[in-house]
């Protein structure tokens, strides 16, 4: 028998095992060439195995990776650190809380909205006022000097 001959017994013989499909000769060499394709993957996988180049490789991602997690956790703690030495500073001393219990004590309405505000409408009063006295002495100024 000649090739030829033998491919066309091989492809009717693929065909009677699967009569209603016409790729049943494709089926039968994708087949074959998935199985080398495995066949290749394990021996390289083996080969890795046993030179140590398929561990080496894992323990490089690994690396990097958390590599990656511990920096941006290094960066967290910094920024933690930061936030909580500026909240020391901005503690109170106890001198300072005596003297807000103090002024609290002397004054309840100090420490409330409607206290606050009146605050700052006696300030824009105060202010109002100042500017009056101003331009009232600049003018009692110009009347002198010029009389």
């Amino acid at each position: 028998m000649s090739r030829e001959e033998d491919r066309q017994l091989g492809k009717e013989f693929a065909d009677e095992m699967d009569p209603g499909s016409a790729t049943g000769f494709d089926r039968f060499a994708s087949f074959t060439s998935e199985a080398a394709r495995a066949v290749g993957d394990s021996l390289g996988n083996l080969a890795g195995s046993l030179t140590g180049k398929s561990l080496e490789d894992r323990i490089q991602e690994y690396s990097e990776v958390y590599g990656e997690i511990l920096l941006h956790l290094n960066d967290r703690m910094d920024g933690l650190e930061k936030r909580q030495s500026s909240l020391e500073e901005a503690r109170l001393s106890a001198d300072l809380i005596g003297r807000l219990k103090e002024m609290r004590q002397k004054d309840p309405d100090f420490f409330t909205v409607e206290g606050q505000e009146r605050l700052r409408t006696d300030a824009k009063v105060a202010r109002l006022l100042s500017i009056f006295a101003f331009f009232a002495s600049l003018a009692a100024l110009f009347a002198a000097l010029f009389r």
